[in-house]
């Protein structure tokens, strides 16, 4: 079987070096194009998903847990201690749950500064009956007020951001509610809660991910974030940031986007990464390992 199976995978390789070599580009290209309509395949859709790109996660974050969580077993096995998590614009509280069962031992640490949601929060805490501190607070780039927007009809929604063009141009809405809330920096709150290392970082705060790595400059010189996840997606045409930026903040990283079964590194700055469409980036410092195994080009389906 294993020698049938070889020989139809060269004979394929030979086919298909055939086709190239006898078939033009363009040619191939009005093939693909032709079949993909046949099929009602929309192909730039296509080539997303396979790049990572709107691949959603379940609700339990199981996949997404499983990615992110062989770096900080890395990280946890060279520094010998208790890792603290903060998961930064917590909403539910469904991925700092997904860590702290993963990382029983782990100090999580959820932020969420909507009142209506954070309450939704707590709930789900005290239901899951876990040890998770939370903190009814914004993370930005200084420590002020701000003035945050939601849905009218849904004021706990995971749109929920400073941008109020987020609900005006993206999701075609008038219909908005807003209230101020109490906003602080990474660096203060570590520097006042006397945490010198956030082990693990996860941010989605729906266009303000590169104001949070603002306000932690000083824990990114001083190598205390070694692991960060952030969401990068159309929130960011709104706040006008680019992948270039948060290369900017964080040049010694490697960046990795998650697909659902795999991690595609990015590797150098490239403008062709700066697609606005929802994904999870994973940015490590130099000092972390990255699980061989879940790493892939971006070829696989």
């Amino acid at each position: 079987m294993s020698w049938r199976l070889g020989t139809q995978s060269f004979v394929g390789r030979f086919l298909r070096g055939v086709a190239t070599s006898l078939i033009s580009r363009p040619k191939r290209e009005l093939a693909v194009v032709a079949l993909a309509s046949l099929f009602r395949l929309d192909l730039l859709e296509v080539a997303h998903r396979r790049l990572g790109i709107r691949r959603f996660f379940d609700e339990t974050m199981k996949s997404q847990v499983d990615l992110v969580a062989p770096a900080l077993r890395h990280h946890q096995a060279q520094v010998g201690r208790r890792p603290v998590i903060m998961d930064v614009g917590a909403h539910r509280g469904e991925f700092s749950v997904a860590m702290k069962r993963r990382f029983t031992d782990s100090r999580v640490i959820a932020f969420e500064p909507n009142s209506n949601t954070f309450r939704l929060l707590a709930e789900t805490i005290s239901r899951e009956d876990l040890d998770i501190e939370t903190v009814e607070m914004a993370i930005g780039s200084n420590a002020s007020s701000i003035e945050i927007f939601d849905y009218s009809s849904d004021q706990s929604s995971e749109h929920c951001s400073a941008y109020r063009g987020v609900f005006e141009t993206l999701h075609r809405t008038s219909e908005i509610c807003s209230s101020m809330v109490e906003i602080t920096t990474l660096d203060d709150y570590c520097r006042q809660c006397g945490i010198t290392c956030v082990d693990f970082l996860k941010i989605d705060v729906e266009g303000g991910e590169l104001s949070v790595l603002e306000g932690a400059k000083t824990l990114i010189a001083e190598g205390g974030l070694p692991i960060i996840q952030f969401e990068f997606n159309e929130m960011n045409v709104v706040s006008r940031v680019f992948l270039l930026n948060f290369y900017s903040v964080l040049p010694e990283y490697s960046f990795f986007r998650l697909a659902v079964d795999r991690l595609i590194p990015l590797g150098d700055y490239s403008s062709t990464n700066e697609i606005f469409q929802y994904q999870n980036l994973l940015a490590v410092a130099p000092t972390v390992s990255v699980d061989e195994e879940v790493v892939d080009s971006g070829n696989a389906d």
